[in-house]
């Protein structure tokens, strides 16, 4: 990471969908937390984005590795698996690997919404 990156998640930029970070470079991006955080995009070791070989950590993500959050006092994931701009394919093809990842057995309903949009069912025998 650079000061280029550090500018253009200063002006608010920001292209990418992990920032992954070497120890030593966190009291840099400190001051971006705010921008950073409730976006969920800043480096922690919960979310195995901070590490001494970033280089690593980054071919890790390039393959595919899925992480989700649960509700500490009740059995619910929220996770996202696309955007509005992935074609309604991806994002089904998506959903599928995140449910099979879980695994079905563990699960006993599931719905899928957009942020301010009603949420629909997903029939999970069809997965």
């Amino acid at each position: 990471m650079d000061d280029v990156v550090l500018a253009k998640i200063g002006k608010g930029v920001l292209d990418f969908d992990i920032l992954i970070s070497h120890p030593s470079f966190m009291n840099k991006l400190a001051k971006y937390a705010k921008v950073l955080g409730p976006k969920g995009l800043m480096p922690n070791p919960k979310a195995g984005t901070i590490g001494p070989e970033p280089e690593k950590l980054a071919e890790k993500f390039k393959k595919g590795t899925v992480r989700w959050k649960t509700e500490p006092k009740f059995p619910l994931i929220h996770q996202i698996v696309g955007k509005i701009s992935l074609k309604p394919e991806q994002i089904a093809e998506n959903t599928r690997s995140f449910i099979q990842s879980v695994g079905t057995k563990n699960i006993t309903k599931a719905y899928i919404k957009l942020t301010m949009s009603p949420a629909l069912q997903i029939d999970l025998q069809n997965i």
